[in-house]
């Protein structure tokens, strides 16, 4: 019942914020005392944020991000992440409820393109694309799947490897990928799907980006060389993924950007440092923010889970050096750039 009203107190969040945000000047309309603040595109990568469980279904969950001053985000489903043996069931009847909330609603809107992502925003309008995460078997082990998914409007999937999906295979020094796999990849790059490797092993991640024909992503990731963790991306891996074009988004999640005996403070410095460290090993038009925000951000640093969270990356790039451009890419141009291509 709280969870209920909650959501309930979320979505009238969600109506005024969409009154305030109708009030944003055009992008060619720049306010010389709020610099880039109030009009920098803003695209979040992957996010569970937007959309809730009621005792009544799905329901719109967008105030926290419209405060935020989001204009389009992925949004990884399900939001039932419980385990299940049949996730496109699953994922088939929250598309068809998400469907309808986009259909009551009139400022938030599922587009099919990147072209749908600029005539949203020069509306007013907040778009959300639909990704798949989850890590009990995403394809049932049969790649026919991703045909079922590409028809359900599912923009990129987070590749897992695991019992269900025996995406890979051991031999000697090291792993490839199983006929299955090979599908996988084919298929999605049939219906232009982007590839997120972000929750595969190293190698593995090196055998996709050898495979496919298209560039890979990394929706929610850091880098090694800013805090050196186990699952964060060392120097050599970021080099395979600039050698293929591939687009490293980077976290909000404390777990990433710091190292455990770290005290998790100046989330904002730390998150524009790993920016600024995978800037320097890919280039600046393969870099984004993919958030991983979930549980009203229980799992950021306070100063990246507050409503001027947008305006303090913002500035702290600026200090850093980063032109007005540059800025821009790294906001949101390079992840609409990358769906161009698909």
């Amino acid at each position: 019942m709280a969870r209920f009203f909650h959501l309930l107190l979320a979505t009238l969040i969600t109506l005024l914020s969409s009154v305030v945000s109708s009030q944003k000047p055009h992008e060619n309309q720049k306010n010389p005392a709020s610099g880039l603040y109030g009009e920098t595109f803003f695209f979040d990568g992957h996010t569970h944020q937007g959309f809730g469980m009621t005792n009544m279904g799905l329901a719109l969950d967008a105030g926290y991000l419209l405060e935020r001053g989001y204009d389009a985000f992925v949004f990884a489903l399900p939001v039932d992440r419980s385990k299940t043996s049949n996730l496109f069931a699953r994922i088939e009847n929250e598309v068809k409820q998400l469907e309808q909330i986009n259909t009551d609603n009139d400022f938030i809107l599922f587009p099919k393109s990147a072209f749908d992502v600029n005539y949203n925003y020069g509306s007013k309008k907040l778009s959300a694309i639909l990704a798949i995460e989850y890590f009990h078997g995403v394809f049932g082990g049969k790649a026919e799947l991703v045909d079922r998914y590409a028809e359900l409007g599912i923009h990129s999937i987070t590749l897992i490897d695991n019992q269900v999906d025996n995406l890979f295979e051991h031999v000697s020094g090291g792993v490839q990928l199983t006929e299955f796999g090979k599908l996988v990849i084919d298929k999605m790059n049939q219906h232009n799907m982007l590839i997120d490797v972000r929750h595969i092993t190293e190698k593995e991640l090196v055998e996709i980006v050898k495979y496919s024909k298209r560039p890979v992503i990394s929706s929610h990731a850091h880098a090694k060389g800013v805090a050196d963790l186990n699952y964060n991306y060392s120097d050599e891996l970021l080099e395979v993924l600039k050698e293929k074009n591939g687009m490293v988004l980077i976290s909000f999640n404390r777990n990433g950007l710091f190292c455990p005996k770290e005290p998790t403070v100046n989330g904002v410095e730390r998150l524009v440092e790993h920016i600024h460290y995978v800037i320097g090993k890919i280039g600046i038009s393969n870099v984004g923010i993919g958030t991983d925000l979930q549980a009203y951000g229980r799992y950021v640093p306070k100063d990246l889970n507050h409503t001027g969270c947008k305006n303090a990356i913002i500035s702290e790039l600026q200090r850093r050096g980063y032109t007005n451009a540059e800025i821009e890419k790294i906001m949101g141009e390079n992840y609409l750039r990358m769906l161009k291509k698909f």
